[in-house]
Formats: C-alpha cells, structure tokens, sequence
C-alpha cells in the first residue's frame, strides 16, 4: 500500500511542479490531493527551479508510515 501512495505520489508531485513553475502554484496542492486523500504539497523555489514536495501518511494497520515524493521543473514552465 504503501509503494502505491508513492507512486502516486510521484507523479503527482511533477504534475504539481510543471503547474507551479507554470504560473499555477495553487492548482498544486489540488493535484496533490486528487492523487492521494489526505495529501499535502509544498512549493518551494531554489534558483532557476520550482519543487513540489508532496507526503501523505499511510496507516498500515496499528502503524502510520509517513511517504513523501519531490519533483522540480524549471522556472517558467518550458
């Protein structure tokens, strides 16, 4: 369960990213959050790039295990 709310994570986080750095960073946390129920996006700028951080916690039966992803695209959505 726990590989899949990665993945998912994954790609949420780069389709997130693409947004961010297109002029869209609110639409970020909405693609994060449709990918994954609970989940959450930070956007952060470091130079020429902008980076989603995406993480959610996944309760494996008496144990939470918190899952994250980070994707980066270049400022200015090329």
């Amino acid at each position: 369960m726990a590989g899949s709310v990665s993945v998912r994570l994954q790609v949420a986080a780069a389709d997130a990213a693409r947004l961010a750095a297109r002029g869209e960073p609110d639409r970020a946390s909405g693609v994060v959050g449709s990918a994954v129920e609970g989940a959450s996006a930070t956007v952060e700028g470091f130079g020429d790039l902008i980076c989603v951080t995406a993480s959610a916690n996944v309760v494996l039966s008496v144990v939470t295990v918190p899952v994250w992803a980070k994707s980066c695209a270049l400022d200015g959505g090329l």
